[in-house]
């Protein structure tokens, strides 16, 4: 039995469209998109479901660091408009520190990871035409294969 849930989100430009509501959101794809919405909803529910049969023996590890040749800001000029009591607070003009929690399970090892990370969740160039979880999909699909 489900007693607790922590959803987790991270955005992508590169998704379906059609499931949400507001008309900005929904104007590439020319309305709500039944299927979309139906796809979304019934895989999260059977993830819910699943989850219990899955519990297994394991551990979960927390650390945090710097990863300093990851990200940049996406307007320097703008960060420097600042001001500079504020600037001097920090190293880098973006956050460098990634804070990250990994399951381990004692037979397979890792089986999931939860991070936090300051980068804007959009690798894809506009001329993408495919459905992509972007980076923080592309580092999901590495730690499964």
């Amino acid at each position: 039995m489900l007693r607790k849930m922590l959803p987790l989100v991270a955005f992508t430009h590169a998704g379906p469209g059609g499931y949400l509501q507001y008309i900005i959101y929904i104007v590439t794809s020319l309305g709500f998109v039944r299927q979309s919405y139906d796809a979304l909803v019934n895989g999260t529910e059977k993830s819910i479901i699943q989850a219990p049969e899955n519990l297994r023996p394991g551990s979960i590890f927390i650390n945090k660091g710097g990863l300093l040749d990851a990200g940049v800001n996406r307007s320097p000029s703008a960060y420097l408009n600042n001001p500079a009591s504020e600037r001097n607070k920090y190293k880098y003009n973006v956050d460098k520190e990634m804070t990250l929690i990994k399951f381990v399970d004692n037979e397979w090892g890792p089986v999931g990871a939860v991070n936090w990370f300051a980068t804007h969740g959009t690798s894809m160039s506009r001329t993408n035409l495919l459905i992509s979880g972007d980076n923080k999909g592309a580092v999901a699909r590495f730690m499964e294969d």
